[in-house]
């Protein structure tokens, strides 16, 4: 048959929208052409055209707007230029685009908002949810929640008839129309989850689904036509001024379809999945996709890009490797073994879009796509792996909660409930763990369930790779530090890591440092070796953070306390929210905390005191705060004066009796401040200046009796990050007494460390695998005070140290780094026996 040739003009590329760090989640143009991307990284970019371009007319980034702390799930224009946005992280931001910031923040939604609209004028506003609400907003209050949806509200759109009638789309597979804050109708005919909506003037509405269709609706109820326009979800639609229909889908496809007829007249292929597609004002369509980009496309000759450009972007759909899985999902039943050769490729294609399969020289299998507008076969991808895997992109995903998961588990746990978790391929294993815990608290989940959550998610998903955002530690979503191999000492591929933050463990200095790896997103290493006075001490500090992460858990918790009666008076004001995140800002680029930050944990007289938060609602505001201890000598002054002081203020936090002694999180995040107050002092020098060296010494000093005496029973009973981090606490005392910082008392805290040593030791649990970097820190500590002189040897001889060595027994697992210092320590023994 003879393929048809395109009746209208194709659309060609124009621009490439690039500078997102994540998926572009959603699109939109302003009023006065601006176009809007937000993204998975959380920000929003503002794109004007560049007339004097050297490539043409262009788009450049004019702005980037930060505000949101997690994924910005949606962007709308509002009258005049303004824009509005929803995100993941529940909140609704009106924008000063001016001013690049926050007009209004509007709270309320339980869950994700995955849609925002305005209508009359901009006076009223919409929102949709995960929660399964839709909300309609007038000067920042709710005036209606639209509830009857019984899953996540995907979409909601606004209809101009002055009775504050809207649509709303949902994974229940239903679309519902209100009037005011009533359901008037309830259309059904969608197979799976409802995803977005789109005016059709003059005849009804347009509906997209995963299901693979658009349905084109009547107000009055009836489905008047059924396009099935992927094998695919079909993420958004929206209508062309011309009346052409745009879509965009999971199989990477930017369709233009007859609006009458249903034909589709053109489908780009591109890169990954497209999110989102827009039909701008000035007749260019535009698509968000999730490899970071915006697409812009023409039909005007004059704004088309230039031929190196459109060769890159061919280059970059051409290169995409494509799972069998996939594949079928597209054409059917895939045996590789049956197909031609390129030769195939010399008969026409019948239809725009058509997928044709060939193997290339090498014997690969590649996807191919007709295109009417160069009337040819265009390569879309490459086929790798095997039916039901490999490793390209792939579908079959899991709807929970009205979003797309390639797995969902079932985790049962102790209380005999089953709870749904949902993961991603290129997800991090141990940041579904914990994003687990901390969503199921209520429900029985603690922070102990961790790493049985962890592995299980590992042991289900064979070979996921995360995506590359530095190494993280799944509690505080940061990086973490993994030490250099050597010759000596190395530890094995499973052995002394810490099991908190599945990541490498801590090494003291060597003769040469050990370098440290780059980590993405500017993360900083999670412990690492430094020198105080020049010398080799092992203080090692916890200074690792994906600080966004735990502002927006701080947020989320502010939100609940100020959303509670009996909880309110304890919530952030709006200023001390802003002076929050400057905070957070700040310790991004480890500038020290000011005298005002500090207040923020401890109150003042116009606030109140992140500290004063209910146990449960503590470990994000700890986490922070180690951060600050981690740098404190601008504050030295003001921490020195605290009543009462800072460092009872945290011991009291951990004590028998204290609610939060029971909390699974708090506790852990005490023990890391104590941590890293005791390696500020390599961190940020005090030493330099004779005042500052005075107070801290003070500071610590004071109080460093009751450090060593809280750490011993949770040695005993705490958990493994806890066992980890209070080693970590006398390991970094240990460096402190070895460097002379505490001369007053130096005998008896000598005394109360080795003791501590030996009660370690003493413990069964540091003898498991799981327990290997707990251990060392525990040696390298005893090492670290034998080396104050031979009296300390002679105290630990006495206090049976070198019997409890030679009682250690390991298993096969154990690491050679702890072996080998344990054979260190009895060599040290040995060698002070035979002087005498």
């Amino acid at each position: 048959p003879t393929p048809r040739h395109m009746d209208v003009e194709p659309f060609q590329l124009r621009a490439i929208l690039a500078g997102h760090e994540q998926d572009v989640r959603t699109i939109t143009a302003l009023d006065d052409g601006t176009l809007a991307t937000g993204s998975y990284d959380a920000s929003i970019r503002l794109w004007r055209e560049d007339a004097a371009s050297a490539d043409g007319p262009n788009y450049t980034c004019s702005a980037t707007l930060r505000g949101h702390t997690s994924v910005v799930s949606t962007v709308s224009p509002l009258p005049g230029g303004g824009l509005l946005s929803g995100s993941l992280d529940k909140h609704v931001i009106v924008w000063d685009i001016a001013n690049s910031s926050p007009a209004r923040i509007l709270q309320g939604h339980s869950e994700h908002v995955l849609c925002v609209a305005s209508a009359h004028g901009g006076s009223v506003l919409f929102s949709a949810s995960i929660d399964k609400t839709a909300r309609m907003w007038v000067d920042e209050s709710c005036v209606h929640t639209l509830e009857g949806h019984e899953a996540a509200v995907w979409c909601v759109l606004p209809l101009d008839d002055g009775q504050n009638s809207s649509l709303t789309a949902s994974a229940d597979k239903t679309v519902k129309l209100w009037r005011g804050g009533e359901c008037e109708h309830t259309y059904r005919g969608h197979e799976d989850a409802v995803r977005y909506l789109a005016m059709l003037p003059n005849v009804g509405f347009l509906s997209s689904s995963n299901d693979g269709t658009v349905r084109l609706w009547e107000f009055g109820g009836d489905s008047l036509r059924v396009l099935q326009a992927s094998s695919s979800f079909v993420y958004q639609v929206a209508v062309l001024p011309s009346g052409e229909w745009l879509t965009c889908d999971e199989d990477r496809n930017l369709c233009v379809w007859n609006g009458s007829s249903s034909e589709c007249e053109q489908s780009i292929a591109h890169p990954k999945e497209l999110w989102a597609c827009a039909a701008l004002p000035n007749g260019d369509v535009m698509a968000g996709c999730g490899d970071g980009h915006g697409y812009v496309w023409t039909r005007t000759p004059s704004r088309v890009a230039d031929s190196e450009m459109a060769a890159t972007f061919k280059e970059s759909v051409a290169s995409v490797g494509l799972a069998a899985q996939q594949v079928e999902g597209m054409t059917g039943d895939f045996d590789a073994s049956s197909l031609g050769g390129e030769e195939a490729l010399a008969v026409p294609g019948t239809r725009e879009g058509q997928k044709k399969m060939v193997k290339d020289a090498n014997g690969t299998p590649v996807l191919y796509q007709w295109s009417s507008a160069s009337s040819a076969w265009e390569k879309v991808g490459e086929i790798v792996g095997s039916s039901g895997g490999g490793d390209g992109a792939s579908l079959g995903k899991k709807l929970y909660r009205g979003q797309e998961y390639d797995y969902v588990f079932d985790i049962q746990i102790d209380t005999g409930n089953v709870l749904k978790l949902p993961f991603n391929r290129g997800d991090d294993a141990w940041m579904a763990a914990q994003k687990f815990i901390w969503d199921n608290v209520e429900n029985g989940v603690h922070q102990g369930m961790l790493d049985q959550v962890a592995h299980h998610i590992m042991a289900n998903t064979p070979g996921n790779a995360p995506t590359a955002i530095g190494n993280a530690d799944p509690f505080t979503s940061a990086g973490a530090y993994r030490p250099s191999s050597s010759a000596a000492g190395s530890n094995s591929a499973n052995g002394n890591v810490d099991p908190f933050t599945a990541t490498g463990a801590y090494r003291p200095a060597a003769t040469s440092a050990p370098p440290q790896p780059a980590l993405a997103n500017g993360a900083s290493t999670a412990t690492q070796t430094v020198a105080l006075h020049g010398s080799s001490l092992p203080f090692v500090a916890f200074d690792s953070c994906k600080h966004d992460a735990v502002l927006g858990k701080l947020l989320e918790l502010n939100a609940q306390l100020a959303a509670a009666e009996s909880s309110r008076a304890l919530a952030l004001s709006a200023t001390d929210v802003e002076a929050v995140r400057s905070l957070v800002q700040g310790l991004k680029s480890a500038r020290r905390a000011t005298a005002a930050e500090l207040s923020l944990f401890f109150g003042s007289a116009e606030g109140s005191a992140l500290l004063s938060w209910p146990s449960h609602a503590l470990f994000p505001c700890l986490d922070l705060l180690r951060l600050v201890l981690l740098r404190p000598a601008a504050i030295l002054a003001e921490l020195q004066a605290l009543s009462p002081p800072l460092i009872a203020r945290l011991l009291a936090l951990v004590a028998p009796e204290a609610p939060t002694a029971s909390d699974k999180a708090a506790p852990l995040m005490v023990y890391r401040c104590l941590a890293n107050l005791l390696a500020s002092a390599s961190y940020d020098a005090p030493s330099s200046d004779a005042a500052s060296s005075s107070r801290y010494c003070q500071l610590i000093a004071t109080h460093a009796s009751s450090i060593i005496d809280a750490l011993a029973a949770p040695m005993a009973t705490g958990s493994t990050p806890v066992r980890l981090a209070v080693s970590t606490v006398l390991l970094n005392m240990a460096a402190l007494l070895r460097s002379g910082a505490l001369a007053t008392d130096a005998d008896a805290l000598q005394m109360q460390s080795l003791s501590l040593c030996a009660h370690a030791l003493s413990v069964t649990a540091f003898t498991l695998s799981s327990e290997g970097e707990a251990l060392y820190r525990v040696l390298t500590a005893l090492a670290t005070l034998l080396e104050l002189g031979a009296g300390a040897v002679e105290l630990a001889r006495d206090l049976d140290l070198e019997a409890a060595l030679r009682g250690l027994s390991f298993g096969s697992e154990a690491s050679p780094k702890v072996k080998e210092r344990v054979g260190a320590l009895s060599a040290t023994f040995s060698a002070k026996r035979s002087k005498q």
